[in-house]
């Protein structure tokens, strides 16, 4: 959320991290990437919540343990760019950082992935 006001205060903070991309250059990205992946991001979302609840016992053997932990980083990793995404285009709404107080991520993925209460119960 705060890389836009990076890019104001310390441009060449930014450009060491992102090269020759604008702002708005990297909004146009992450704007059609996340309309192309939105509902994989939901089912991974969704997926790696369950997986989460799983009791540590039921991780079996060493081999199995160390595939399901696999499997639950490689569901980490899309939903760690959707984060970073999400904060990225909620941050362009504010460069003010005065205000950096009111930056809250809570939610994003959620209202983004129209997960509901239900949805985190079932």
């Amino acid at each position: 959320m705060m890389a836009p006001v990076l890019a104001r205060v310390a441009p060449d903070a930014f450009a060491s991290i992102w090269g020759n991309f604008t702002t708005e250059d990297l909004a146009r990205r992450y704007n059609l990437w996340l309309t192309m992946d939105i509902s994989n991001y939901r089912e991974a979302y969704l997926s790696f919540r369950q997986w989460a609840r799983e009791p540590e016992s039921s991780l079996g053997d060493p081999r199995h343990r160390t595939m399901v932990l696999s499997a639950l980083h490689n569901f980490h990793i899309p939903l760690k760019r959707l984060a970073f995404r999400l904060g990225f285009l909620t941050g362009m709404g504010s460069t003010d950082d005065t205000q950096w107080q009111f930056r809250r991520p809570q939610g994003l993925w959620r209202k983004a992935l129209q997960i509901s209460d239900q949805d985190l119960t079932a």
